[in-house]
């Protein structure tokens, strides 16, 4: 195993469970100092039933929060600022407080007749004089459920999907390939605004299986980062019944009968003269968190950065239940705050890095990737000089595509901005720890987009190179069944030495990381 000090070289090749040497004059492999018990140690205590599952903003979270404050602490990491290891921000919670939707004579309500999703509907009363049919919804120069409409239809009703021929084949494409108005939910809702709509209708087919699987979601505050402009959106998105459609479209809504019409290329809207209302409600307001960052100053380079990140947050409590959080993201919180004893350890021997090392642990990833979003726009240290993120989301368990005792990581992200990154992170596993690297979700188009749904991604969209450590989902995702006693914890240490040893590689190559893959996502 090479050293991760360049200048001195062990006379061994030795794998990365192996029990750490004692220090001599040629260095130390610090990669095997990372401890089970101590991730053992720290994720028991986080992952505990007192901290309530760390929900952003509430008791838990403020409890993480302190917990890793005071780690950074103790072993004598520089502060982002002069009084604390806290990075302060505001999200904005909302919640549904429900919702009515008159037409006529009649009343339909939020969850029995209809739903929606907070960011998609505006607040408040809005009425309408008038109700258009408008097909699929599609508006393309092949067939366009827009075309024949003379007056912009405010509100507007549509079916998902796009036209299918007798013969079972997409009209668009005259195969049984579908196109991007069936798969691109955004180029609908475009089409919609493009035209006028200022409320739209979706018919779901299935929408009582959808409101028992998502009803529970729907109504739970949602966080984001607070608008500059605080708008609501010009357009409100609405989901409701095949019945409510009926109702409100009368006799004129047959739906098999139009669904041939538009099946040979003939738009088969029309407008109901109907009046009506669509009330939204809704409530909420700011609430303060915090990221919790310390850092290892570099010697050489210490003005270029290498950030490692792990959220701390995760889902809180419901009931009764505490949904602990253990895997997620319990054991990237207690990996970054390993990896910092370790790298401590070597800057107090003497080994510090060339490169400063960030460690940073955010807040709302759960909410939507909150806290690297805040960081990021608003970095403690500037972006420009951050050479790369590694993002540890997830690694304690085996998901069920390999044996539990397996030693593997996918990994997410390192190729796709910087082939120097991707070298780096293949070499050093080859040197020190032949884990099995599994790429199977490397691809952005991947249906599980695990790509875009963790703090990394963050970071790319700044043109910054990054790496996503992940072992992948398991029974207990997003479950009170997640936690510390179900983790596996040598499988988890022998990933935290490679995330270590990867990041001591690049906090001291002599290569710069840059961005050289043309076609980054």
């Amino acid at each position: 195993m090479k050293n991760w000090f360049s200048m001195w070289v062990w006379a061994l090749v030795l794998p990365a469970m192996v029990v750490a040497q004692p220090s001599d004059t040629t260095g130390i492999h610090y990669g095997n100092r990372i401890s089970e018990d101590s991730l053992r140690k720290h994720l028991e205590i986080i992952a505990s039933d007192e901290y309530e599952g760390r929900e952003t903003g509430k008791k838990g979270q403020k409890m993480a929060a302190d917990y890793i404050a005071a780690h950074f602490q103790r072993l004598g990491l520089q502060k982002p600022n002069d009084t604390s290891y806290f990075q302060p921000f505001h999200v904005k919670e909302v919640r549904i407080d429900g919702g009515t939707i008159t037409a006529g004579d009649k009343s339909y309500e939020f969850l029995s007749d209809f739903y929606f999703y907070e960011p998609l509907a505006a607040a408040g009363l809005r009425s309408f004089e008038s109700v258009h049919f408008m097909g699929y919804g599609v508006d393309d120069s092949l067939y366009s459920d827009y075309a024949s409409i003379m007056q912009l239809p405010e509100t507007a009703v549509i079916w998902e999907g796009e036209p299918v021929n007798r013969d079972g084949d997409f009209l668009l494409t005259g195969s049984g390939l579908n196109t991007d108005w069936s798969k691109d939910f955004s180029k609908k809702l475009d089409a919609a605004r493009n035209r006028g709509v200022r409320n739209l209708l979706i018919v779901n087919e299935d929408f009582g299986k959808a409101v028992k699987r998502m009803g529970f979601y729907l109504t739970m505050p949602r966080m984001t980062l607070p608008k500059e402009d605080g708008k609501e959106p010009e357009m409100s998105v609405f989901y409701i019944s095949p019945s409510m459609a009926k109702s409100i479209l009368g006799k004129s809504y047959k739906p098999e009968k139009l669904r041939l019409q538009t099946g040979r290329g003939k738009a088969a809207s029309f407008a109901v003269k109907i009046g009506g209302s669509i009330e939204v409600l809704k409530d909420g307001g700011l609430i303060e968190t915090e990221n919790v960052l310390g850092v290892i100053e570099g010697t050489s380079q210490k003005d270029e950065f290498l950030v490692i990140t792990a959220h701390y947050d995760h889902l809180g409590m419901r009931g009764e239940d505490v949904y602990n959080g253990a895997d997620d993201d319990g054991s990237g919180t207690v990996a970054l705050l390993e990896m910092a004893r370790t790298m401590a350890e070597a800057r107090d021997a003497g080994f510090a890095p060339k490169r400063s090392v960030v460690f940073l642990a955010v807040s709302g990833e759960e909410k939507g990737l909150l806290g690297s979003d805040y960081y990021t726009r608003n970095p403690v240290y500037p972006l420009v000089q951050t050479v790369a993120n590694l993002n540890v989301d997830m690694i304690g368990r085996n998901d069920d595509g390999y044996e539990p005792d397996s030693r593997y990581i996918y990994l997410i992200g390192s190729d796709k901005l910087s082939s120097v990154l991707h070298e780096i992170s293949e070499s050093t596993n080859e040197e020190c720890c032949n884990i099995t690297l599994d790429y199977k979700y490397n691809d952005p188009n991947d249906p599980n987009r695990f790509y875009y749904r963790s703090d990394h991604y963050n970071f790319i969209k700044n043109d910054i190179p990054a790496i996503f450590y992940f072992s992948g989902v398991h029974e207990d995702y997003h479950k009170p069944g997640d936690t510390a006693d179900k983790i596996q914890y040598g499988k988890m240490r022998d990933v935290v030495a490679l995330i270590f040893n990867t990041a001591w590689n690049i906090a001291n190559t002599s290569r710069e990381i840059t961005v050289d893959v043309v076609e980054a996502p």
